[in-house]
């Protein structure tokens, strides 16, 4: 058995820490032939080494935050002893085929890994590397999925489509544990849900821009910032089938001090916290399109708004800002302007609809002529769901209940 000098790094025990894997990365595992680099993802790096116990990240779709988090979940599970991290996906079938076409290629070209990972232990669901350190992967959509395992880190992935009181309840998991470490990421929906309400109790980094021609700093926005020439009008208005008449190949970021071409450099470009006062322990990333100039650029925003069959979604996917426009969608307001207040009680047979959670809401409803109304709504604790549905089936005289269980 031939001795290595990766043999003999192994002997030294937690030779690196999980928040300086950078190096490591580069050095073992690999993308198209060539060893993996973070140039023209910079902030990849900045976010995994960041030392903060829980990191959030918003981001825009095609970012390469799955990516580079897959390398690091492999790279911490090959460098550290006695040492567990669970990851979450949405459901069952996104675990999966996450493990198939983002963590096996890594594995499949990386000799390092290939020696630590054990064959024995080895499927899309949990993986084992050395005597004692493991990699669960789990979807959100059973309560007890992965919860009896004890966890150094948690990585839930696309939090605003996950359960998230099931993400919450992974907490406990970290309890026995010195590192507890979590990492959260997704790109966003509407505002006050998932990745954007944790946000708003964190340091908030934004990456803010230096004009290489003023010196002014601003963060680019991209209805604002990015000039399509000749064309003076809303970007909303941009669609498949007017584009064609447009330059939009010719689209441009301009500085809105002094309306040049900024130079993209990562040297113009930093982090900035947006609430530096604010006493927060864990740390937000807003990851946007502009974050990766050298890949996304503004043409391809142009031309890729196009393909969304509404604003909010390019907005979510693209770029990686919350759409809570009231044309789009169900708000509170729409629900309190369609209740009338009385008893509906009476001898009609009514349907029971529950959103199961930590927090279960229940909802009475019935036919009249040919629509369907709600005439009761109530909310209970998941301990307490039991005694409640029964109550209400039978004052309710429910005949039909659908659960959504997770």
């Amino acid at each position: 058995f031939p001795v290595t000098i990766n043999h003999l790094k192994d002997q030294l025990s937690r030779r690196y820490s999980i928040h300086s894997l950078g190096d490591w990365i580069k050095e073992n595992t690999y993308i198209g032939g060539k060893n993996f680099d973070f140039k023209g993802h910079e902030y990849q790096l900045d976010i995994i080494s960041d030392p903060a116990k829980t990191v959030l990240v918003n981001k825009a779709a095609q970012t390469g935050l799955s990516e580079i988090f897959a390398r690091w979940a492999l790279a911490v599970c090959c460098t550290q002893r006695n040492f567990t991290t669970i990851w979450t996906f949405p459901s069952a079938t996104d675990a999966s085929n996450f493990t198939k076409a983002r963590l096996s290629p890594v594995i499949a070209t990386s000799p390092e890994i290939q020696r630590m990972i054990s064959t024995a232990v080895d499927s899309t669901e949990l993986k084992q590397f050395g005597l004692d350190t493991f990699l669960y992967i789990r979807g959100t959509i059973s309560e007890t999925a992965g919860l009896s395992v004890p966890a150094d880190i948690l990585i839930h992935d696309e939090l605003d489509r996950s359960d998230t009181a099931n993400v919450s309840a992974y907490v406990s998991r970290l309890q026995h544990k010195p590192t507890k470490v979590r990492r959260l990421f997704s790109t966003p929906t509407v505002a006050g849900f998932g990745i954007d309400l944790e946000c708003r109790t964190a340091k908030r980094k934004r990456q803010m821009w230096k004009c290489s021609h003023c010196n002014e700093h601003f963060l680019p926005d991209y209805e604002r910032d990015v000039h399509i020439p000749d064309y003076n009008g809303s970007k909303r208005e941009i669609n498949r089938y007017n584009i064609k008449g447009l330059r939009w190949s010719e689209a441009r970021l301009l500085c809105p001090a002094c309306g040049k071409v900024p130079d993209s450099d990562i040297k113009y470009r930093q982090w900035v916290v947006e609430n530096p006062h604010e006493a927060y322990e864990t740390v937000a990333y807003f990851v946007s399109p502009f974050c990766a100039p050298d890949f996304i650029t503004p043409p391809y925003l142009v031309k890729v708004s196009t393909d969304f069959n509404k604003w909010s979604e390019f907005s979510n996917q693209a770029l990686g800002l919350v759409a809570d426009d009231d044309q789009e969608m169900l708000v509170t307001a729409d629900i309190q302007n369609a209740a009338i207040n009385g008893d509906f009680r009476g001898t009609d047979l009514h349907v029971m609809g529950v959103d199961m959670g930590l927090v279960c809401h229940l909802v009475i409803g019935k036919v009249v002529g040919e629509g369907f109304i709600a005439v009761h709504r109530e909310k209970c604790s998941y301990t307490e769901f039991e005694a409640t549905r029964t109550r209400l089936c039978r004052e309710w005289r429910v005949v039909v209940s659908i659960h959504d269980m997770f």
